[in-house]
């Protein structure tokens, strides 16, 4: 596998990388395989993370087997995390603060098999949450309750170019959770008339789970939804938006540019159709952000 590497390698954070996996080693868990584990980079979206999954992992990479994490507390109830425990828990940090979302929006489709092993594949995105100066990553992994694997990478970034900003205008999109069971998503996203957001979405929901044999479904959906749905016409599964409580549902997808026709704050569901019984037995989530165009 080739990495976009700008820089040699240098030796103070080589060295950094092994005081980080003697840590990783001595505080109860077992350690985890990063390429690259260090590298000087001129940009900080010049670069492919893989992380290597240890053998004694053997559970599906495919949601809704693995949820990512998200810091509490949460902006309404109707986000609080999926019902019962994730069976693999990948979390993320950089420079100590949470980055689990950034890491699984980076993962999502970058499942990959290289010989025998498994990898998870972080492709460059056009945001990262590094800084200029020396970065330390953090993932960690644990199946189950087994004993946790952590793994520590360093990489020194000669300067950052993230093309998104959330709608405070800070560094970073505003994300959340959309459940599969979400009717009706308060996001806490507010936007003005003729406003331009960029809205990003990933992640698998199980839109009918007593069918074993129905794919799981993207935020683009699976097939078309008849009538009785929340948006007739679109497909099912689709991750829908609209601008305040009784605005017109669009179907997001996992990439769409939106220009608000009014003000107010966004709502996110899942189309499906509006009994009960539909709506309440999905399963899995959809990981979704929400920047300034």
């Amino acid at each position: 596998m080739i990495f976009k590497k700008m820089f040699s390698f240098l030796g103070v954070v080589a060295g950094l990388t092994f005081a980080g996996y003697t840590v990783a080693q001595n505080d109860g868990t077992l350690p985890l395989r990063i390429e690259p584990a260090s590298a000087d980079l001129l940009e900080s979206q010049a670069i492919d993370i893989a992380v290597y999954l240890p053998p004694a992992i053997q559970l599906s990479l495919n949601r809704p087997e693995f949820e990512p994490v998200y810091p509490s507390p949460y902006p309404s109830p109707a986000l609080a995390p999926q019902r019962g425990p994730a069976a693999l828990k990948i979390h993320a940090s950089v420079n100590g603060k949470d980055a689990t979302a950034w890491f699984h929006e980076c993962i999502h489709q970058y499942a990959q098999v290289i010989a025998t092993e498994r990898v998870l594949l972080c492709k460059n995105l056009d945001y990262s949450p590094f800084v200029e100066g020396v970065n330390e990553l953090k993932i960690s992994i644990q199946q189950f309750n087994d004993q946790p694997y952590l793994g520590v990478a360093y990489y020194r970034i000669a300067k950052t170019q993230r093309k998104f900003y959330d709608l405070l205008g800070l560094y970073e999109p505003k994300r959340f959770v959309v459940r599969g069971t979400s009717f009706n998503t308060a996001s806490h996203v507010n936007v003005a008339a003729g406003q331009r957001v960029i809205i990003k979405a990933a992640g698998r929901v199980n839109v009918w789970p007593a069918n074993v044999g129905y794919p799981l479904s993207t935020p683009k959906g699976t097939e078309g939804c008849g009538q009785l749905c929340l948006l007739p016409g679109a497909y099912l599964g689709a991750l829908l938006v609209k601008i305040g409580p009784y605005g017109r549902w669009v179907s997001v997808g996992d990439n769409f540019l939106l220009t608000a026709d009014r003000p107010g704050e966004l709502f996110f569901a899942v189309n499906d159709k509006t009994t009960p019984a539909d709506i309440n037995d999905n399963l899995g989530s959809y990981e979704v952000s929400v920047a300034r165009y």
